[in-house]
């Protein structure tokens, strides 16, 4: 038996007409929302297998990782590290692990404990593979959220959208994927200020508004209890609704909404400070907060500057002059780009210029492997398209919020940030919102315009992604190696030169009788802390890379070996022994 199809030359037999159907179906599966949070998370557990759960994409998630080991071992919720050497250093001016606080008698290297409670029982269970799926669920629920503002964006137009695109990109293609494989906050914070967006485009619209204002406050103060930066843009996003219903002119919304965000926000805050109080005996999270802003002017303007044009775009970090040209450039061929789809132009110039930056990038990885890419819109070139359908669209109402959310936002967030940190982190990792934002934007455009130039930049997103996953699996794979190493050297105490260093090394650090000591006067303290301690031995931990030999007072090196680490960065550990 033989069907036909419109056109009676191509003849279908009834398996082809029931394998079509089959198809249709699987496509229709594949863009309801259960189904690619399920993919998804799938996708980031077999991913988390190729890394080593010995060590971190960062220095920040060693400090986690210790105080949730030493909780689950011994079964409470108590945030404290303990200090093997508090007897000749009770100042804690030689704690191995950098940014640790002292709070009472107990020694805090965490400054959020949200996560790291909800982490305790899954470490517990299956260790840190099994805490991993916090950030994973997080960057699934960041997903879900872009597929969720696709649909607000696009409710009012001819060409609405289901969200599945969204939802599949952002969660498959971007620095969610990267931040799904370490036990970080960034993907839950994306998360929380994603959907906090969403719920303020509802409140405008009036759909239980009170209530929707409600759940943005709620997400953007939850989101504070983890990311300082989620203050900056629940900032934002308060002003905008407040903005926007001012236009209105009406005085009940105007008054309602705005207060129903505020006390949204304010329950996690309060909740938040009680149990840090309770359990720390202080409100890290507050403080922390209170610093940020007023160190705010500590750096200087070219810094800030310099470190903005890092975080924002630098796809690579040769230099920084050519770093620098290189992020414009980026910028403008990918806003160019967008511009030529959404005109029918020719594209062949801005993908010229878009190619050749990535060519950098790709030769960079090829040469000397692969490493970070810190900027925003390098890791995310969706981004650098959401610019341009951003401005383009922002007569929509719902369009203009999330941009105005999203990009005015950036120049907050650089001019608060901590400093120093631009070249070791993916994507520009205080602004990751905003990139998520505008990466939801181009999709919304580009679905509209050409699903070609969708597929052909999430594809070149899927490769940039590609190399991050590769930094995770031989970052990871090379600090779990030193650090075992480190661990297994025969001497009573090292001390290290670099406190950021050590803190890689998460639970060595509390189990091993390791010290940081900075500087020459830190050093000269390590060398009277060790005699009064009565220790006749000990390893000095430097860079390889180091051009002179380090003297401590009383103390005689007497040999040394090395530790691989990664090229450019591998150590020394110089052995040394009490002076006659």
């Amino acid at each position: 038996m033989v069907t036909t199809v419109a056109n009676p030359n191509r003849p279908v037999s009834t398996s082809d007409a029931d394998r079509l159907v089959d198809e249709s179906r699987f496509f229709r599966l594949a863009r309801r929302p259960f189904v690619i949070a399920i993919a998804l998370l799938v996708a980031y557990v077999l991913l988390s297998r190729v890394t080593d759960p010995r060590a971190y994409l960062s220095t920040d998630t060693g400090g986690k990782v210790a105080t949730v080991e030493l909780m689950a071992e011994r079964g409470d919720f108590d945030p404290d590290l303990g200090y093997w050497a508090e007897a000749i250093d009770p100042d804690g001016s030689l704690y191995p692990m950098w940014a640790t606080i002292q709070a009472d008698d107990k020694w805090v290297n965490v400054t959020t404990l949200p996560m790291v409670l909800a982490a305790r029982p899954l470490y517990a269970l299956g260790g840190y593979r099994a805490a991993l799926l916090l950030p994973m669920l997080g960057s699934v629920a960041a997903a879900l959220a872009a597929g969720a503002l696709a649909r607000r964006l696009t409710a009012n137009t001819a060409a609405r959208s289901d969200g599945a695109l969204a939802t599949w990109v952002v969660g498959a293609t971007g620095p969610l994927v990267i931040y799904a494989l370490d036990f970080w906050e960034h993907s839950i914070g994306v998360a929380l200020m994603g959907w906090g967006i969403v719920f303020v485009l509802d409140a405008l619209d009036g759909r239980r508004a009170v209530l929707a204002a409600a759940s943005a406050g709620l997400c953007f103060g939850a989101a504070a209890t983890m990311r300082q930066e989620a203050l900056v843009y629940g900032f934002v996003a308060g002003l905008s609704l407040v903005t926007v219903l001012a236009l209105g002119r009406r005085l009940v919304p105007f008054i309602t909404r705005p207060s129903a965000m505020v006390v949204g926000a304010l329950i996690p805050l309060v909740l938040n400070a009680a149990l840090e109080s309770a359990l720390i005996g202080e409100s890290t999270r507050t403080s922390r907060g209170a610093g940020t802003v007023t160190s705010a002017g500590a750096a200087g303007f070219a810094t800030r500057v310099e470190e903005a044009i890092i975080t924002g775009a630098v796809p690579f970090a040769p230099g920084r002059a050519l770093g620098s040209i290189a992020a414009l450039a980026l910028v403008a061929g990918l806003v160019m780009l967008g511009r030529a789809i959404a005109s029918e132009r020719e594209v062949r110039i801005p993908s010229m210029i878009v190619g050749a930056v990535y060519l950098f990038l790709l030769i960079e990885t090829i040469a000397i492997g692969p490493g970070f890419v810190q900027g925003m819109v390098a890791a995310t070139p969706l981004a650098g398209v959401g610019l341009f359908f951003g401005f383009r669209d922002r007569s929509i109402r719902a369009t203009g919020v999330v941009m105005a959310i999203a990009v005015a936002s950036l120049p907050l967030v650089w001019a608060v940030q901590y400093t120093g940190g631009a070249l070791p982190q993916w994507a520009g990792r205080y602004i990751l919102t905003s990139g998520w934002a505008l990466a939801v934007i181009a999709v919304v455009g580009l679905e509209r315009h050409s699903r070609r130039a969708l597929a052909a930049l999430a594809s070149l997103s899927l490769a940039i992604t590609a190399i991050g996953y590769a930094w995770v699996v031989q970052r990871t794979a090379a600090f779990g190696d030193a650090f075992e190493e480190l661990a297994a050297i025969d001497q009573p105490v090292l001390v290290f030169s670099d406190p950021f260093l050590v803190r890689e090394g998460g639970p060595h650090v509390v189990e091993q009788q390791w010290l940081a000591a900075s500087f020459e006067e830190g050093r000269a303290e390590a060398a009277d802390a060790l005699i009064d301690g009565g220790f006749e031995r000990f390893g000095y931990v430097d860079r390889l890379a180091a051009e002179t030999d380090v003297l401590f007072d009383g103390w005689i090196a007497v040999g040394e070996q090395s530790v691989s680490l990664f090229d450019g960065y591998d150590l020394r550990v110089v052995a040394y022994e009490r002076a006659p």
